[in-house]
């Protein structure tokens, strides 16, 4: 099952926007301690520099892929945002990324999941969230495909904003359509702590 979805995420383009996100956004130094929760196989690790790695992740077969790959370079909690406990970590983490995690949550699983970033991170620290989103104008190979994801609570840029709104100091969102090798439109929300 990883490697399916390492292979399938690669044939997408996955790899191009890994490493956009990685320089543009995480933006992490040499020695950030980094929190990636929902982190599938850890293939954002590739892109950051000798961090110390954190990630939150319900599969186990991911776990075990992300665990097999980069070994102490990595500490994996196998759980979800309901059950995960964020106080053994909590204001220590420069950074927590959360990639693809937003639109499979509701909106009260999605608030538990920013309210762990924000207790997680360090005072200035960052949140960073990469997930689809719908936008009026936006292409309509993009739209269909979104509409079709398995994630059933695909916001729009507004939903996002209203999500975030009150939990970290400072956000914004914004929309890019030029992460993947085809029509796909991303909204990308930058926080503080």
């Amino acid at each position: 099952m990883a490697a399916a979805y390492r292979f399938t995420q690669n044939a997408i383009g996955a790899e191009k926007a890994r490493r956009i996100v990685a320089a543009d956004y995480i933006r992490a130094t040499p020695g950030s301690r980094v929190f990636d929760i929902g982190s599938g196989t850890s293939d954002i690790l590739e892109h950051l520099p000798a961090v110390e790695y954190f990630g939150l992740e319900p599969s186990e077969s991911y776990v075990a892929a992300a665990r097999s790959r980069f070994g102490r370079r990595v500490t994996i909690v196998h759980g979800g945002v309901d059950d995960f406990d964020p106080a053994p970590w909590e204001s220590s983490c420069d950074v927590v990324v959360s990639v693809g995690v937003l639109h499979h949550l509701t909106d009260e699983q999605a608030e538990t999941l920013l309210t762990s970033a924000a207790t997680l991170l360090r005072p200035a620290g960052r949140f960073i969230a990469i997930d689809p989103c719908l936008q009026q104008g936006q292409s309509r190979i993009a739209r269909a495909l979104i509409v079709r994801d398995r994630g059933q609570n695909v916001r729009t840029q507004a939903g996002s904003e209203d999500l975030i709104h009150g939990i970290f100091k400072t956000s914004r969102v914004t929309v890019r359509h030029d992460l993947l090798r085809f029509p796909y439109t991303h909204s990308i929300i930058e926080a503080t702590a």
